[in-house]
């Protein structure tokens, strides 16, 4: 995993105190899908691609990650990097899953 951070294009002047937040998907090392502004758009994806047996990661714009697995019946996220947004990752696997 690449801790370089990618830009999209800005609808709205930047805000000094704003929490920009973006995640993009890649399923099973392949190519990473398009940015998501969402977290439960890309945990929603990540879930489909790991019901279909895949091993998913998804990636913030600050370079933090979590990779989604199934094993045994149940979802399992391992985070990779400093961030606060997994434990979300995990309580929408578990409600959804």
């Amino acid at each position: 995993m690449s801790r370089a951070a990618w830009g999209e294009p800005r609808l709205f002047p930047a805000v000094d105190n704003a929490v920009v937040e973006r995640f993009r998907v890649r399923v099973a090392g392949g190519l990473f899908g398009p940015v998501q502004s969402s977290l439960a758009m890309a945990v929603a994806q990540a879930r489909a691609a790991a019901l279909a047996g895949g091993r998913v990661e998804i990636v913030a714009v600050d370079g933090s990650a979590v990779v989604v697995d199934r094993r045994d019946g149940r979802f399992v996220v391992t985070p990779w990097g400093a961030a606060s947004w997994p434990s979300r990752c995990e309580r929408l696997l578990a409600e959804h899953g």
